[in-house]
Formats: structure tokens, C-alpha cells, sequence
């Protein structure tokens, strides 16, 4: 069929350097006759659809090639490209100029490693043109073998060799990789040219991380400040509402002062009633009687006027109550948005946008070494053997010590083929490299994002599913006045009770049966006990290496918490009742997820045991007496030492922090009590009490924050005045070494546990002991009361806990 066709059309496809463009100049110049041979200069990449006409063959045929841009896109001087699809629509345009023509053959000039293009993909591509050429493929097959043959013979004839750095085409499409001297430089210009590009990837990828690292650590300063500003907002919002819960409560406070004086004047009035009735019922002169019943109109005028005015104060006291109640109830918003927001700063923000900043640090300080050795290795492949490869630290760092032989740098030219392949190979080599070590570092970066992910999840889910949602609790106790109906027991009332505007445990006033006068199950001694601050839990930490948690209400054990390898010394409780804190002999600290009963963090520093440990009121800090004669300040939320306060020249033995989180005492074996001042983030001296002729054991605040309380080795127990560190009483304990301290939520009385197996109950306004509670079998080494003062915990080397009920009279 095409035999009959006197015009061939082959359309000519492949790469720019498959020999295509080589292979028609060749055939046309062997034919010698062509009418029309293009003017472009050898070597020149074809950019258009470029026409080679009237080649004449024997036959009386003539062959029309019409040669195509490249596949592989290439354009000199930087230009783009031409797509696959782009050279197509453009063979389809030529074709509709020159109207009867059409495609007879197609050649498709590729090398051994390219993938094969079907007819299917390019009829796809451009159906017009091809459409007449699947019909026809089978005969075209058939055709270009008998081309194939007659080219091959005219070039025999012709003696014709192919050009230098071509290929030839042969009878399955492959080049003959055989011919053409110049066939390895082409493969090293292009080896070199890949690894130009690599460079260049690489180099734009470091850029993009780095400054994807800028942008993230923009953003988290950003966000980090604005959190800030609103927390600013929030806390300011809090205290506002904290202002009008004071006011409120001023003013109950001033009904009640009120009403207490109108009491007193009330029992007086009515004092005065009943004498002067009894002095009218004696006989006396007509006169005096008026007199006395002046007075007795008098005085019951001034008793209707008083229990007048206080039933108004008592109905101005309930309408301020109910006022103290929603004014306390307005502050839990803002607090528990405050406290998020700080959580926030403390845990997550603030740590992210250091991290970040360091993580900046460190890839731009990668960036910077990776980028001098690609400098290096870009100078050397543009510059080739005889520009500055000689000086090149990539080139020179290959060759292990080796120098180059003068020889070589004489006759450069013939050693460059062989020098050039060795730095090609060093730039593969060093290039993977420092593409390892980078990616090596974005992999650890996202391994710790990941991990951070993985904390932020958990902590999700927690706050989701685990926790209970925040509801309002009266967190203070309101002045109480006695109705009129009651009289008094004295004539002088009570003083209203101190209010709180911080959670006191919230404390029942409905509260169960004491629970069992005995715990067992530690083991070893009990070191250190304390309560929860609902009264609900009761914490202990043993010489068995164990922290336990009990349920209060019914002695039972609820958890055991294992990781310390030594000595449980000491434990305490936050006071939302999340999280204890222990501290060992095994030098460690740990805090304990209270509600998992899991380990959540272990904080290490210490050089020595240690001996004490304390939560402050809103949980955000821990502090810890060792051995080593230092106290430190730990940030609860993420383990970071805030402070470590020196000043002790021996173990500290006990510390505690006051309920409004301005000071730490701590009391150690040199016999000195020492005040911290813990108001801000970093902890300093603030006075020492001295008293004590010997080693203290025990420290304790009052709950006001006013007295510090301690015992001693000396056989003594002390109160301190806590602002001015002056000494308010010496209770002496004649019958040893005090063991442990704690003092009642009231401040009205002060216990110690002793050497001597007791615990001995005192009263700190008269300075003399109150009860002394016997049964443990051992020294007694710790001791607690609970929040509403009523129960009394302690703990014993006799590996037992004792509850004791100090409310009721003895």
C-alpha cells in the first residue's frame, strides 16, 4: 500500500542527543541530491518542525523527513522547554498547512535505558495525526526494515561515517554505543550536569526547611506572645473579680462585727432590765421609784432599738451572703482560664518557641557547614581540572592524604578525563554525605515533634475522658452569727473566723465516721504521711521503697506506687488532688499521676538523699530538701530546676511551703531554720531563725501563713512569728527527740510525734500540752491533720498508720 505512495513522510521522534537530527543529515547527505537542506549549523538542537524535502531514493520514491524538538524538553540558554504535548500540536499544525500531506512512517530514535512509547500514548496525545497509523503499522514495520537496509547500503557505498558524539540507529531502535569517540565525554558533561542539578535540589531544599523553621518559630513566638496578652487580660479580669469578692466580704464581715457589738449591748440592756426590775420590786421611795422606772423605760427602749437593728442586720447578712457566695462563684471562670493559659505558657508554648528557636540555631548552623562543602563541590565541577580543582577542599579531602604528581598538572589535558571521573565520584560520595546528615537532622526534629504530639494527644484525651468537669465548690467558710433565739455562753462572741479566697479542700460539713484507728500494708516504717486536701485520701511513703494512697473514709489501699530504689522519705499532695510528690534516699523526686496512679515525671539533681518534699498551694512548683545541703524549686509542669537555694552547712531535714506560695522554710541538722523568699520564679534568703541548740527535724506553716512551727533534737518545739522570725513560744518535750510537726488548720493547736513512740497534742495560746495519744510500737516519724482539724494521722516505724480523733474532748 505505501509502496504506491510516491511521498514518504516519516516523522522523526526522540531525544535531543538520541542521533535523530544526525541520522537525517546523514541519509541526506548520502542521497546528495536533496532539493531543500535547512541552513541550521551542525549541532544545533531542532526547536520547530523542521521539513528535509525531496530526498529521492532508486525507486523513483522521495523521502520527506520532518524532524521535532526534542522530547527531553531541552532548550539552550536556559529557556523552557517543550512539552510532549506542545511538539505534537505543533506536527499536527504542519500538516494541516500543507493540506494532502500526511504522516506515512514514524521513527522513534531512544536509548537502551528509556522507556518505549507506545502508539497508543502518542494517538492519545495527538489523534489527528496519527490516526491513519494504526491501520498501517504492521506494512510501516515492513517498510522501515527495507529503509533501514537501503540506508545501510548507500552508506557502504558512500563510505559515510557517523558524525562524532552520535549514535546509529539500529535495526531494533538502540544506539550503537560502539561508535563515536566522543561518546564517554558526553556521558561525564552529563553526569556532571546531574550532579549541578542535585546540588542546586538540595541547596533550595535546606533553604526551604530553614526557613519553614523561621515561619514555625515566628508563628509560636507569636502565638506564645499573644497568649500572653491575654493572660495578662484574664488575670486582670480575675483580679477584679477577686475585688469584688473582698468587697462582698467586707462588708459581711462588717454585718458581723456589727451584730457582735449589738449582742454585747443587747446582754448588757438586758442586764440592766433585770436589775432595775429587782430594785423596783424592793421598796424604796416614791421618788427613787420614778428614777428606777425612768431608767428601766430607758434601758428596755434601748433593747427594742438593738434586737431591732440586729434582725435588720441578720437580713442584710443573708442577702450578703448569698452576694459573697455569687462573687465567689464569678471568680471560678476567670481562674480556670488563667490557670489553662498558664498551663499553656508553662507546658507547651513557651518550651516550643525555646525549642524552636534552638532547633533554628542548630539547622541554620548546618545549613552553613553543609553550604561551604557544596560551594566546594559546585566550584569544582564548573571549573574542571584546569580552572582551581587543585584547590578544591572536596577534591583534595578525596584524595586521603595522596598530592597530585607535577607530572599530571604538566600534561593536564591528558589526565583531566581521568581526574575529572575521580572528583565526579568524590561529589557522589560527599554529596550523600551531607544530603544523610541533613535528613538525619529533620528526621530527629520530627521524632520530638511527633513526641510532642503524642504528649498534647494524651493529654487531650485526659482532659476529655478521664476528668471530671470543673464545678463551683464554696472554697471559704463565712462568718457565722448566733440567732437571737440562742444565748450565748459568754458575753463575748467568737472572732470571725479568717476567709480564704483560695480552695480550703472544700471540706464537708456532712462528715463520715472516723475510719479505722489502724492502716497496715507498708512493709518497712512509715516515713511520711499527709492528707488530700478534701480529706478524702490519705498519702504515706515507706522505708519499704513504696508510696500508698488510702482511702480515708475506710482504711483501704487504693494504690501502690512503685519506681523509687531506695527509701521513700517523704510524700506531699497537690491540692486539687492530681498529682504527689515524693522524695528518696535514691536521690530522685518523682511525681505521680494521682488519679492513673502512674509515674509521671522523675526529677534528678540531687547529689545526695532526699529528705523533703513540698508542693506549693496552686501546684505549680515543688520543692526538695537533700542531703547535699541544698533546697531546690522545681516547675511542676515541665521538671525544670527554677531555683537551688544554699545556705545550709548541713542535710536539710524537712521543708514546707506557706499556703500563699511567698516563702519556704526549711529546717536542717546545723540547728538553723532558714525563710526563703519563693514570690517570684527565682527563690532567695530571706531570714534565719535560730533558737534550736540542736538539728531540726520538722518545719511546718500555719495555715494563714503567719506561724512556722518546728521540732527538734534539742527536746524542744518552737513557734515563729513567720514575717518577723521572732520567737512566740518553746513548748519543751521533756520526753525526747521530736520526730515530726504539724499544727491544726485554725492554728490553735500544734502536734508532735516523738522518739518516745507518742504523739503529743498542745495548745499554742496556753502553751500546754493537751492530750498525749499512745499505741504505736515504734518511733513515731510523722504526723498530719486532716483539712477539717478533726482527725489526726500518723505514721510510725512499726509499719503502721494511726488515725486519731482529736475533736472530741479527752
Amino acid at each position: 500500500m505505501f509502496r504506491d505512495l510516491k511521498q514518504q513522510v516519516i516523522a522523526v521522534i526522540g531525544k535531543v542527543d538520541s542521533g535523530k537530527t544526525s541520522f537525517i543529515r546523514t541519509v541526506c547527505d548520502v542521497a546528495g541530491n536533496a532539493t531543500h537542506i535547512p541552513s541550521a549549523a551542525e549541532g544545533t538542537p531542532t526547536m520547530g518542525i523542521v521539513e528535509y524535502l525531496s530526498v529521492p531514493l532508486a525507486d523513483g520514491r522521495v523521502l520527506t523527513f520532518l524532524d521535532t524538538p526534542g522530547l527531553d524538553g531541552y532548550q539552550p540558554e536556559g529557556r523552557r522547554g517543550k512539552e510532549t504535548e506542545e511538539i505534537l500540536q505543533m506536527l499536527e499544525e504542519h500538516l494541516a498547512v500543507k493540506g494532502s500531506m500526511s504522516v506515512t512512517h514514524v521513527l522513534f530514535f531512544q536509548e537502551a535505558s528509556d522507556k518505549v512509547i507506545g502508539s497508543d500514548e502518542f494517538k492519545d496525545r495527538a489523534p489527528h495525526t496519527f490516526e491513519t497509523l494504526e491501520g498501517k503499522l504492521e506494512q510501516m514495520t515492513k517498510e522501515r526494515d527495507e529503509l533501514a537496509a537501503k540506508y545501510e547500503l548507500l552508506l557502504q557505498e558512500k563510505g559515510a561515517v557517523t558524525p562524532v558524539g552520535e549514535a546509529a540507529l539500529l535495526e531494533d531502535g538502540r544506539r550503537d554505543s560502539t561508535i563515536g569517540s566522543n561518546e564517554d565525554t558526553r556521558t561525564l558533561r552529563n553526569r556532571r550536569q546531574r550532579l549541578l542539578d542535585t546540588i542546586s535540589g538540595f541547596s533550595a531544599q535546606i533553604i526551604a526547611t530553614v526557613a519553614e523553621l523561621d515561619r514555625e518559630a515566628l508563628d509560636v513566638s507569636h502565638e506564645c506572645e499573644a497568649t500572653r496578652l491575654e493572660l495578662e487580660a484574664d488575670s486582670a479580669e480575675l483580679k477584679a473579680a477577686e475585688g469584688r469578692f473582698e468587697k462582698e466580704l467586707e462588708n459581711v464581715n462588717e454585718l458581723v462585727e456589727e451584730y457582735t457589738r449589738l449582742r454585747r449591748e443587747k446582754v448588757a440592756f438586758e442586764e440592766e432590765e433585770e436589775s432595775l426590775t429587782a430594785e423596783l420590786d424592793a421598796p424604796h421611795s416614791p421618788r427613787k421609784k420614778r428614777r428606777l422606772g425612768w431608767r428601766l423605760k430607758k434601758a428596755q427602749a434601748h433593747l427594742k432599738d438593738a434586737e431591732g437593728l440586729m434582725a435588720i442586720i441578720e437580713e442584710d447578712y443573708q442577702k450578703g451572703c448569698e452576694d459573697v457566695d455569687r462573687a465567689a462563684a464569678e471568680i471560678e471562670k476567670p481562674k480556670s482560664i488563667v490557670q489553662r493559659k498558664e498551663r499553656e505558657l508553662g507546658e507547651w508554648l513557651s518550651p516550643e518557641c525555646e525549642w524552636f528557636t534552638k532547633e533554628l540555631e542548630n539547622f541554620r548552623t548546618l545549613q552553613s557547614s553543609i553550604f561551604a562543602s557544596l560551594d566546594a563541590m559546585r566550584g569544582g565541577l564548573e571549573d574542571g581540572w584546569e580552572g582551581k580543582l587543585g584547590d578544591n577542599a572536596v577534591f583534595l579531602e578525596g584524595l586521603g592524604g595522596y598530592t597530585v604528581h607535577p607530572e599530571m598538572v604538566t600534561h593536564s589535558k591528558d589526565w583531566a578525563p581521568v581526574i575529572e571521573s575521580l572528583f565526579l565520584s568524590q561529589v557522589s560520595l560527599g554529596l550523600s554525605k551531607e544530603m544523610s546528615k541533613f535528613h538525619s537532622a529533620v528526621l530527629q526534629r520530627l521524632k520530638i515533634q511527633e513526641e510532642s504530639a503524642q504528649r498534647e494527644w494524651r493529654k487531650g484525651v485526659e482532659a476529655i475522658f478521664e476528668q471530671r468537669a470543673p464545678s463551683f465548690q464554696k472554697s471559704f467558710k463565712l462568718p457565722q452569727l448566733i440567732p437571737l433565739a440562742e444565748k450565748p455562753t459568754t458575753d463575748v462572741l467568737e472572732d470571725p473566723l479568717t476567709l480564704s479566697k483560695e480552695p480550703s479542700a472544700g471540706v464537708s460539713q456532712d462528715l463520715s465516721p472516723p475510719p479505722p484507728l489502724l492502716l497496715k500494708g507498708h512493709s518497712c516504717g512509715v516515713m511520711s504521711v499527709v492528707f488530700s486536701w478534701d480529706g478524702s485520701k490519705i498519702i504515706s511513703g515507706s522505708l519499704d521503697n513504696t508510696v500508698r494512697v488510702w482511702d480515708a473514709s475506710t482504711g483501704k489501699v487504693q494504690s501502690v506506687l512503685t519506681g523509687h530504689s531506695s527509701v521513700c522519705t517523704s510524700v506531699a499532695i497537690s491540692s486539687d488532688g492530681s498529682w504527689i510528690v515524693s522524695g528518696s534516699e535514691d536521690r530522685t523526686v518523682r511525681i505521680w499521676d494521682a488519679v492513673a496512679g502512674k509515674a509521671h515525671r522523675v526529677l534528678a539533681g540531687h547529689d545526695g538523699r532526699v529528705t523533703a518534699v513540698a508542693f506549693s498551694w496552686d501546684g505549680s512548683r515543688v520543692c526538695s530538701g537533700s542531703e547535699d545541703k541544698t533546697v531546690r524549686v522545681w516547675d511542676a509542669s515541665t521538671g525544670v530546676v527554677q531555683s537551688v537555694l544554699e545556705g545550709h552547712s548541713k542535710g536539710i531535714r524537712s521543708v514546707a511551703f506557706s499556703r500563699d506560695r511567698m516563702r519556704i522554710v526549711s529546717g536542717c541538722w546545723d540547728g538553723r531554720i532558714i525563710v526563703w523568699d519563693s514570690s517570684s520564679t527565682i527563690c532567695g534568703l530571706q531570714k534565719v531563725l535560730r533558737g534550736h541548740t540542736n538539728g531540726i527535724m520538722s518545719v511546718a506553716f500555719s495555715m494563714d501563713a503567719t506561724r512556722i512551727v518546728s521540732g527538734s533534737a534539742d527536746h524542744t518545739m518552737r513557734v515563729w512569728d513567720a514575717s518577723t522570725g521572732s520567737m512566740v513560744r518553746i513548748l519543751e518535750a521533756y520526753a525526747g527527740i521530736v520526730g515530726s510537726t504539724a499544727i491544726s488548720p485554725d492554728g490553735s493547736l500544734v502536734v508532735f510525734g516523738l522518739y518516745d513512740k507518742t504523739v503529743r497534742v498542745w495548745d499554742v495560746s496556753t502553751g500546754k500540752q493537751q492530750s498525749v495519744l499512745e499505741g504505736h510500737n515504734g518511733t513515731v516519724w510523722s504526723v498530719a491533720f486532716s483539712p477539717d482539724g478533726r482527725r489526726l494521722a500518723s505514721g510510725a516505724f512499726d509499719n503502721t498508720i494511726r488515725i486519731w480523733d482529736v475533736s472530741a474532748p479527752t
